[in-house]
């Protein structure tokens, strides 16, 4: 399957799951200047026709898209996943993503994601994501 019919086929199931979450994960924000974008913890590149899965989503603004999470490491941005999305939390599930033998399990371990530290840019308190 090319990378277009693949995107057709999950665009669907992506668009419900964006629509849960109204503000950005990271900073809170959304709508207006900073429009908000779903991105894959997993990049597309590295798994192409396997990136679609509620488990390798963050809900992320513009800026924050294009900032830190341009580089910041797997554990954290599950860290992450994990506080703002725990329903869709599922390690074992997002290592497959790029390693559907699970060759390498340890890849990013429950240990790393645990000892992540999330140093918001701002006070979350009691935002609805």
């Amino acid at each position: 399957m090319n990378a277009r019919d693949y995107y057709a086929s999950v665009k669907k199931d992506r668009d419900e799951w964006s629509a849960l979450f109204r503000r950005c994960m990271w900073c809170g924000g959304g709508g207006g200047f900073l429009p908000l974008e779903t991105h894959e913890i997993q990049r597309k590149s590295g798994c192409q026709n396997r990136w679609a899965s509620r488990t390798n989503y963050l809900r992320l603004c513009q800026e924050c898209h294009a900032g830190p999470f341009a580089t910041m490491p797997h554990a954290k941005q599950l860290k992450l996943k994990q506080e703002v999305d725990f329903e869709h939390y599922n390690l074992r599930e997002w290592l497959m993503i790029y390693d559907p033998e699970l060759r390498a399990p340890e890849r990013v371990t429950q240990e790393e994601v645990d000892a992540a530290q999330l140093d918001y840019p701002v006070s979350k308190g009691g935002l609805q994501f």
